[in-house]
């Protein structure tokens, strides 16, 4: 399937998927590869059983493929069944007791950059770790992802991996770190980034640290276990309680998004496309509905009639990242905020001639009419709606 960014196909060696990057013609091949691995740890810290099995999408048996193609959206879905072990022992002993059956779907619709992905899974055991595994291609020394208001590089091996128990610290800090919405690989040539909102966490992974692995799910089945692997000796809490409930046993779902681009971080609007891809403008159409013989309208508002065209702000030449746009805790103006979403450059927005710059409390801070932002800052204005065009908002504030 294709649209005018990407073309998408199965690989059916790998069970894994390829895809083409239409912009400029680089292929990206083992894309979205589902590898489930064991859990020792408890409900806070993830720990490798001593003798581990990884088992991927290669392993799987493919049970059904399934395409749609349409004009506004194409997917392509593909059915796989794990045979896995329910215990930690079996996984050790390679002994296979419970089938696992995992759909994903790749979704491409018209003219968007993301590639949308959904893993459903029918989940059987516990003390199991299910993660999405993309191949980068090249070796990476680094990685990127979004922190609460900015952006955060990282290198793929802890400098204080190796020697924390001589340093006398009680937890391993490992390469398995913290996203808020993706993370991302880039050089000066090209970015590949992530994007979920699932679990927030990522690792580089592979012999080479060639592939960005997305969790999925971790199913544990205890809480505060002590002398894990990774923290060794000390319990997370002051008992071991049985979580049954975090086995995530039974069906789930969980949805992730795929972005390409032919250009350095800085220059590929990861950020922005991240924002817009999980913080769509929410709208709906002002109707009644019919249940059985009855009309019921929820909510019906006043009928007034609005103008075609309305704007608070024109962001089409600012570089900052808007975070929210709301109504002011104590009065009828608007609050912005914004961030930097860069890592080396500064970020810029344009507001309207009377907004002011104020603290989270919303108060005055001083007079700005242009934002300027430095690597992960915020700030926050607040402005007044003017003008009658804004005479309904205001009404309905």
């Amino acid at each position: 399937m294709s649209n005018q960014y990407y073309s998408v196909s199965f690989e059916p060696e790998t069970h894994a998927f390829t895809v083409h990057d239409n912009q400029n013609g680089k292929t990206h091949y083992h894309q979205f590869n589902l590898i489930d691995n064991g859990d020792a740890g408890d409900s806070y810290n993830y720990s490798p059983p001593e003798n581990d099995w990884l088992i991927s999408s290669k392993n799987a048996q493919v049970k059904k493929i399934e395409t749609k193609i349409g004009d506004i959206s194409q997917s392509l879905a593909v059915t796989l069944i794990f045979n896995l072990p329910d215990t930690l022992i079996r996984r050790a002993e390679h002994h296979v007791t419970d089938k696992m059956k995992a759909t994903v779907t790749v979704t491409l619709k018209a003219a968007e950059q993301v590639i949308g992905i959904n893993v459903r899974v029918d989940n059987p055991v516990s003390n199991h770790r299910l993660r999405l595994v993309s191949q980068l291609g090249d070796r990476t020394k680094s990685s990127i992802a979004d922190s609460l208001f900015g952006v955060v590089k990282r290198p793929v091996v802890d400098p204080n991996a190796t020697n924390w128990q001589i340093k006398g610290w009680v937890e391993k800090p490992t390469e398995i770190n913290p996203l808020q919405s993706f993370a991302a690989v880039s050089d000066n040539h090209q970015t590949v980034a992530g994007f979920t909102d699932g679990p927030r966490e990522y690792e580089i992974v592979g012999e080479n640290f060639d592939q960005l692995a997305l969790t999925i799910f971790r199913a544990n089945s205890q809480m505060g276990k002590t002398d894990l692997k990774y923290r060794p000796g000390r319990a997370s809490g002051e008992t071991i309680v049985a979580t049954p409930a975090a086995e995530l046993i039974g069906r789930l779902s969980f949805d992730f998004g795929f972005y390409y681009s032919q250009a350095a971080f800085d220059d590929s609007q990861v950020s922005k496309i991240a924002k817009e891809f999980y913080s769509p403008v929410q709208v709906y159409e002002l109707a009644p509905f019919l249940n059985s013989r009855i009309r019921f309208i929820r909510n019906e508002p006043e009928q007034k009639e609005l103008p075609t065209r309305i704007s608070l702000l024109d962001l089409k030449d600012s570089s900052a990242v808007v975070s929210a746009i709301k109504k002011a805790e104590e009065s009828d103006q608007v609050i912005l905020r914004c961030f930097n979403p860069f890592l080396l450059r500064k970020a810029t927005i344009k507001l309207p001639v009377k907004a002011t710059e104020v603290g989270l409390d919303e108060k005055t801070k001083s007079n700005l009419k242009e934002g300027n932002f430095d690597h992960n800052q915020f700030k926050t204005f607040k402005f007044d709606l003017g003008g009658d065009q804004f005479a309904h908002i205001r009404k309905a504030y």
